[in-house]
């Protein structure tokens, strides 16, 4: 491992640039690429044949009904504001502020709900962040006691899916747990920029941060982006957009050329990050078939860049034809692998093959 540190870092206006060599070739992966997928799918449908959980997101349902996660890498679980009703209800209703009668807690700390995640870092440290979830400080205060307000949400949080990144998936879960694992990963990461794209609360980028990785760019929506902000400061963790050399912060991206022109130019400083994160960012009813995620690698991936993207299987996922196009697009895949104990949630590096 020692030959990936062999030269010394360059330090360029106010960027300390180490040697951009890829990590090595981890291990444990198993099948081929339409192998791994058709054997996840098999999963999926065998989990909605038994009634279980929908059939996916095992870890997603289980926080949602206060069921915690933990593993020998990472503990998670929500810690909901008191007096609300259960975050399934609330979350069912789309009334994210059920229960509450105070209008002076919304969007204050013991308004919020949590996701209180737990890392279990390589050198035994047990590191732990409450990060905000979910909707409950979007609700404006004025319409608790409204019987006509609906959900009363702000803004389009519940249109286009954008809800969504304001919980924890499994793909993000198992991601960062796999992140945790990885002897490999570990030793490279340290120093390296990481790009995660719609990142939702955040766990795998945080996790690379905690490992060392810096600077650390977590993106998504503007709603998505702000609570996440929102936890950064809390965790003492935001950096400022000035400090593109280190820490971990967020920033609004909306998946576009311009967007990702200003996510290169302004807030990693012009480089190509070394690596790149997107977790469950493959799913055509909510994306689309057009493979947005596909141009948004294309556009910020350099020669050096290293792509993490996991999928869980969901029904017409388009994760084959995701995959073709990727390696038409002059990407390589590396073999899956299976990084949840229920074969459904996958993770593949893609790099470029041709400069």
């Amino acid at each position: 491992m020692g030959n990936l540190f062999s030269s010394p870092p360059t330090c360029v206006g106010g960027w300390c640039v180490t040697p951009r060599k890829r990590p090595p070739p981890t291990t444990q992966a198993v099948d081929t690429l339409n192998e791994a997928l058709d054997r996840a799918d098999a999963v999926r449908v065998a989990r909605v044949a038994a009634g279980t959980w929908d059939g996916a997101s095992p870890i997603f349902y289980g926080l949602l009904w206060q069921r915690p996660y933990s593993s020998s890498h990472l503990d998670v679980r929500m810690i909901q504001p008191e007096n609300f009703e259960q975050l399934h209800l609330r979350h069912k209703q789309r009334d994210p502020a059920k229960g509450c009668i105070d209008p002076e807690r919304i969007g204050t700390p013991e308004g919020r709900d949590i996701a209180e995640i737990t890392l279990r870092l390589p050198d035994g440290e047990a590191r732990v962040l409450p990060m905000f979830a979910y909707t409950a400080h979007l609700v404006p205060p004025d319409t608790l006691w409204d019987p006509e307000a609906g959900d009363g949400v702000e803004g389009d949080i519940y249109e286009h899916g954008t809800w969504t990144g304001t919980l924890l998936w499994d793909s993000a879960v198992h991601t960062a747990e796999w992140l945790l694992a990885s002897a490999e990963w570990a030793a490279w990461l340290p120093g390296k920029s990481v790009l995660e794209l719609g990142s939702g609360l955040g766990l795998p980028g945080l996790v690379c941060h905690a490992l060392g990785a810096s600077p650390v760019l977590l993106t998504d929506r503007p709603a998505i982006a702000d609570l996440v902000e929102e936890g950064l400061k809390h965790n003492g963790l935001s950096a400022s957009a000035a400090a593109a050399t280190a820490g971990v912060r967020t920033c609004s991206f909306e998946w576009d050329e311009e967007g990702a022109a200003h996510v290169l130019a302004e807030q990693l400083g012009g480089r190509k990050p070394d690596v790149i994160i997107a977790a469950d960012c493959i799913f055509s009813p909510l994306f689309g078939d057009t493979f947005l995620l596909l141009r948004m690698l294309d556009l910020l991936a350099g020669p050096h860049t290293t792509a993490l993207v996991s999928l869980e299987r969901r029904s017409g996922d388009g994760g084959p034809r995701f995959f073709e196009c990727a390696r038409e697009a002059g990407f390589d895949i590396s073999p899956p692998r299976v990084v949840s104990d229920t074969h459904a949630v996958l993770l593949f590096e893609l790099t470029r093959t041709k400069e």
